[in-house]
């Protein structure tokens, strides 16, 4: 397979000063071995005799320049092969010439991309199942580890289509994978229920993975972008599973093999697609990364805008939002509104996303369709920019940095037969001063991030009564993984829930995911869901916000998000809110209790926490077999300068019949001042023994607002309809200098 005869003078030049530089860096290390072994040489020479100084010398640099020269030309040949595949890449037009392309391309490219991207899909959609789905014999499931392996697959069976677009090359192909050194790991933990597995940790291990299906390739010729869709859903066969920790007999009623089949038959419901970037992998990383840019976009019309109400008249309004932004339209007329409206948009790092939602205001601000773009950089300071038309297929277009004029695009808004036109421009990137030097990555300090889960509004009403029973699901990384309370019979909870986790830098550290369910004793069923973005986000600062949820008819969250330094167990109980945003605000936070009585007739009690403040009621999860439980059970509540006590509560949870109680503390909060905080040991009235430790911390006083200036307000919307009695997430704190707190008799 050679370059096709119209390769440029500049890419071969490239691959001439590669070269250069792969000598260079080759005598640079022959010489340095040499130093490091002349005195090996030397000692050879004093311990053994004369005549050895010239033999080891010659032999040294031998060694040294065929171990490095085969490196160089190791490295070389890859560089070329993928440089072939890179010019090679709209030049085939046969099925023949197209299988010998493609073929070589899996090769190259499995590993390093393809393989990294499939495996994330695959985690997530199976993550999301076996969350809400579990086996009824296990309290906790979650992935531990999950990939595809080295083993590019098997592709042929290749027809190649006709478009009508001369820049997009369309090719489907059968795709049959058969990785002997795939990997997903499960980790389990016995449920109460069963005997045999109550609080027994084990594993479900799937070491060999087989799928066929038909993918379609899309080529578009003017900015190397490749897109991948699955044709018809993957058929999925398993050569090993088996179960580590327990023994198949303790479960005679569960089939590893079909659990492990339904879950991805179930994950791969719809077609993936996976977007990749040609010129990000070819030549390695770029010079130097942008910390980020500005980019414009007009918005000049839209056209056949369904109405969604036909008893309102029709005024729909373009909610544009990005990770950092969010821009509202003025308010339109009619279903082919003209818009022309320009945006400056902030992008973080190399590339990103821009949403347009088209909402009616005139109903409630009911959502009508949305459209969206992306964007990357790419070589030259270029932008290359990638989206949708209206049937669907993808389209491309890379801007020069000068090009002023932009990009003139029809934007699908999906869900409507309507289209936008908007014109997009070249992204300004930015850089770092001496980013261009800087080549390896800096260490990182360790830092924190504290997000609240305030509060949502306008969700779809699953239930019967028009309500859902909505909790959040918060997701960052591969290994955090938590939910809010579930608040029922609602479509505007209020959660006042926080989650704290320590900051990960690289690929996937710069996304935290929610998303919104509707708890149901079947399946949950998603309300929609967002990504919150902390690129940009500073030490000490706070970014809180609305933003409107994906993948369904209405729907928003209100958060807010901090980023602390240091580690989530070396931040104090006052710092970590100091620069949260809110206000007038009651933390609570019951570390740990001992000496609990004996409640059970075993000799152990079961305990939880149930905190009163004002008219909300939290508490916390059970505690099984434990007198000396540590709860670090965590709670927000509204502050009120009028109500005094904060009621604390320890009770012993029985599946059968009430609660027993194991003690109680009514604290006099009401002398504490702002940004005070205060922790202390406080006996349990009512038992003869026992004892629970209490840290306690209010906000700032200021104005309840929730938008971008103010603090955030912890009390309901007008016309909220939500239920005060739930849990909040659990985490511990450390309090400087604290004070005691008096306690109501």
């Amino acid at each position: 397979m050679g370059l096709p005869k119209e390769e440029d003078k500049a890419f071969v030049r490239r691959l001439k000063k590669q070269s250069t530089k792969n000598a260079r860096v080759r005598y640079g290390k022959i010489f340095g071995v040499a130093l490091l072994l002349a005195p090996l040489i030397w000692l050879e020479h004093y311990l053994v005799g004369q005549g050895t100084y010239f033999t080891g010398i010659l032999l040294t640099v031998y060694i040294c320049s065929h171990v490095f020269d085969v490196k160089a030309q190791n490295a070389r040949d890859d560089l070329l092969d993928r440089a072939k595949i890179e010019r090679a890449l709209t030049s085939y037009k046969t099925p023949n010439e197209s299988t010998l392309w493609l073929g070589a391309f899996m090769d190259s490219f499995w590993e390093d991309l393809i393989e990294e991207k499939i495996a994330t899909i695959v985690y997530d959609a199976i993550s999301g199942i076996i969350a809400e789905k579990k086996p009824a014999f296990v309290s906790k499931m979650e992935i531990e580890s999950c990939g595809f392996g080295s083993n590019p697959p098997n592709v042929n069976n290749f027809v190649v289509q006709g478009t009508d677009d001369p820049d997009l090359k369309v090719m489907e192909f059968d795709v049959d994978f058969n990785g002997k050194d795939f990997r997903l790991i499960i980790k389990a933990i016995g449920a109460d229920e069963y005997m045999l597995l109550k609080g027994r940790h084990f594993s479900v291990k799937l070491t060999a993975l087989g799928f066929k299906f038909r993918a379609r390739l899309y080529i578009h010729k003017g900015t190397n972008m490749l897109f991948i869709t699955a044709v018809n859903r993957p058929k999925f066969y398993l050569f090993d599973s088996h179960m580590a920790g327990i023994s198949p007999k303790a479960i005679p009623f569960f089939n590893v093999k079909d659990f492990l089949e339904s879950s991805f038959e179930k994950a791969i419901v719809e077609p993936k697609r996976v977007v990749l970037l040609m010129e990000e992998i070819i030549l390695g990383r770029l010079p130097a990364e942008p910390h980020g840019g500005k980019l414009k976009l007009q918005v000049r019309s839209c056209e056949s805008i369904p109405v969604s109400d036909a008893k309102y008249l029709m005024m729909p309004q373009i909610v544009v939002s990005t990770d950092l932004n969010t821009f509202r339209s003025k308010v339109l007329k009619g279903s082919d509104p003209d818009v022309d409206e320009s945006y400056d948009i902030e992008v973080n790092g190399a590339k990103g996303c821009v949403e347009l939602l088209v909402i009616d205001v005139n109903n409630d601000n009911a959502r009508i369709g949305t459209s969206r773009f992306d964007f990357a950089i790419a070589r030259g300071n270029c932008t290359t920019i990638w989206t949708e038309n209206v049937a669907g297929l993808p389209m491309c277009k890379k801007l020069e940095e000068e090009e002023e004029e932009g990009w003139e695009a029809d934007l699908p808004i999906k869900g409507t037969n309507g289209m936008m036109k908007v014109v997009i421009s070249s992204v300004k990137w930015e850089f770092d001063e001496g980013a261009a030097a800087s080549l390896s990555p800096t260490r990182k300090e360790p830092s924190t991030i504290v997000l609240f889960i305030i509060k949502a509004r306008h969700l779809e009403g699953k239930d019967r009564g028009g309500t859902s029973d909505p909790y959040a699901l918060v997701k960052y990384g591969k290994s955090y993984s938590k939910k809010t309370s579930v608040i029922t019979k609602t479509t505007s909870p209020i959660w006042a829930e926080t989650f704290v986790f320590e900051r990960r830098h690289g690929r996937h550290g710069d996304i935290i995911d929610v998303e919104i369910f509707d708890k149901d004793k079947v399946k949950s069923e998603s309300l929609g869901k967002c990504k919150i973005s902390l690129k940009g986000l500073k030490y000490g600062h706070n970014r809180k916000e609305w933003k409107h949820l994906r993948n369904c008819s209405s729907g928003q969250i209100f958060y807010s998000v901090t980023h602390k330094k240091g580690t989530p167990f070396n931040i104090s109980h006052k710092d970590l809110f100091a620069d949260a945003g809110l206000t007038n605000t009651l933390v609570v936070s019951v570390v740990e209790a001992k000496n609990l009585i004996k409640a059970d007739k075993d000799g152990d009690s079961d305990p939880y926490v149930s905190l009163e403040y004002g008219q909300t009621k939290k508490k916390s999860e059970v505690f099984s077999d434990n007198l000396n439980p540590q709860f670090n059970f965590f709670a927000l509540f509204p502050y009120s300068a009028d109500e005094k006590t904060l009621n604390l509560v320890l009770k012993d949870y029985n599946r059968v019949g009430k609660a027993k109680p194991l003690g109680s503390v009514k604290i006099d909060v009401q002398t504490l001042g702002e940004r005070e905080s205060v922790e202390d040991w406080f006996p349990l009235k009512g038992v003869p023994t026992g004892q629970v430790l209490v840290q306690v911390y209010r906000t700032k006083a200021g104005e309840e607002n929730d938008g971008d200036e103010g603090g955030i307000r912890l009390t309901p919307d007008e016309g909220d309809n939500f239920s005060r009695k739930r849990k909040s997430s659990i985490f511990s704190f450390k309090v400087k200098n604290p004070r005691k707190l008096s306690v109501i008799e």
